[in-house]
């Protein structure tokens, strides 16, 4: 399972098709009743903001391979193993939190930890604090 897990936020390249998706735009609730009546509309779409949002670990990983180019995961393969995660974690895995919609919720964001636990402690930078007003 720990190889599954690391290779989610391993298997592209830099950039892994960047360059062909645009970031999301996202517009913040006011307040703790409006974010999660959001993040309850959010976790059950397949697409947000025009994005794809794999459902599983396996769809997540067919994804990335989708989407990144042969020459990329030959780039990646020479990265060399004690320094991939460093090398990645700005790269793949903030584009994975901004275009998976990792901090405002997703149908992933909402699968991975009730599957394999809490993981922003995995390897991604922790969620940012939720900036709400009084309900």
């Amino acid at each position: 399972m720990k190889v599954r897990f690391l290779l989610f936020f391993l298997i592209g390249a830099a950039g892994a098709g960047t360059d062909q998706i645009a970031a999301q735009q996202y517009d913040p609730p006011g307040n703790d009743k409006e974010f999660e009546r959001q993040y309850q509309e959010r976790i059950k779409k397949d697409r947000l903001y025009g994005i794809y949002i794999p459902k599983n670990l396996d769809d997540a990983l067919a994804q990335l391979d989708k989407l990144t180019s042969p020459e990329s995961k030959l780039k990646f393969k020479a990265i060399p193993e004690d320094s991939v995660i460093a090398v990645m974690h700005n790269r793949l895995g903030q584009w994975m939190i901004v275009n998976w919609s990792f901090y405002e919720g997703s149908r992933l964001s909402h699968y991975l930890p009730r599957r394999y636990g809490r993981f922003f402690d995995s390897g991604l930078s922790p969620a940012p604090p939720r900036q709400t007003g009084s309900d």
